[in-house]
């Protein structure tokens, strides 16, 4: 397969930006609202999933303990992109707004 000189395929180099030097365009306010909602989105189902998931395993065990700081690291990401969402309202954020995370 011809790359071009490239880690990408011949028939895709079109999608390479021609001149390199210039400035990435910024994201308008409502386009990244919507990539930090997404991925809001999937983390609150990862931290759900999780803590529904640590039922099945014994407590204080080390796989447990495991899974409970990947839950929590969830939880945590998804105070930042609240945090870092420009459209959502500025609150504190209480315990009991995260009924998933333990």
């Amino acid at each position: 397969m011809a790359t071009n000189g490239h880690s990408v395929p011949a028939s895709h180099t079109h999608e390479l930006a021609e001149d390199r030097s210039a400035a990435p365009q910024a994201m308008r306010v409502e386009e990244l609202s919507r990539l930090l909602n997404k991925l809001l989105e999937a983390e609150r189902a990862g931290a759900k999933v999780l803590a529904a998931f640590l039922d099945d395993y014994e407590r204080d065990t080390p796989a447990w303990r495991q899974l409970v700081a990947v839950q929590r690291d969830e939880a945590t990401n998804c105070a930042i992109l609240i945090d870092l969402n420009p459209t959502r309202e500025r609150r504190r954020t209480e315990p009991r707004d995260w009924r998933f995370f333990r």
